[in-house]
């Protein structure tokens, strides 16, 4: 599912890697077109996600969203291992943000376990809180699990 790049918000998620690795990039790629990636895209992982103390915390993310763009007209704040943020309060934060979306840099959150060792093996839920901020606010979410279209992804 292609998304389109002007769209404030996308959740990626899914059971494949790969393939929401994919819808990331396709994503990204849409959004950055000709331009210079390293002016149009912050991305952040779970080494910018995680303090000394082990605690997980999104204040730089924040801050990322409501940073102008610099040199461009745009920018994209891609946040890698999203997943760690699965509860009401560990979004909160955002959650509060994105009720006022105006003036937000362009988010893109791809749900994804943290890929450090003897961590959950499993991708935890989405926050419903998360879920609806992100509709209310002209988001999308995009699954790129194949799901029940598999028998047909195969035959292709």
């Amino acid at each position: 599912m292609d998304v389109d790049p002007s769209v404030p918000c996308v959740l990626v998620k899914g059971d494949d890697e790969s393939l929401v690795s994919d819808a990331v990039k396709r994503f990204v790629d849409s959004f950055v077109g000709d331009g210079d990636r390293s002016l149009l895209v912050d991305e952040f992982d779970i080494d910018d996600l995680v303090a000394e103390d082990g605690a997980y915390g999104m204040a730089a993310v924040l801050d990322a969203l409501q940073t102008p763009p610099f040199l461009s007209d745009r920018r994209l704040v891609l946040v890698r291992h999203a997943g760690v943020f699965s509860t009401k309060d560990s979004v909160a934060p955002l959650v509060e943000l994105l009720a006022a979306p105006e003036g937000l840099n362009s988010l893109v959150l791809v749900w994804e376990k943290d890929p450090r060792p003897n961590r959950s093996t499993r991708t935890a839920a989405v926050p419903k809180s998360l879920l609806d901020a992100l509709s209310s606010a002209g988001g999308v979410v995009v699954d790129a699990s194949p799901g029940r279209k598999s028998v047909e992804w195969l035959n292709d």
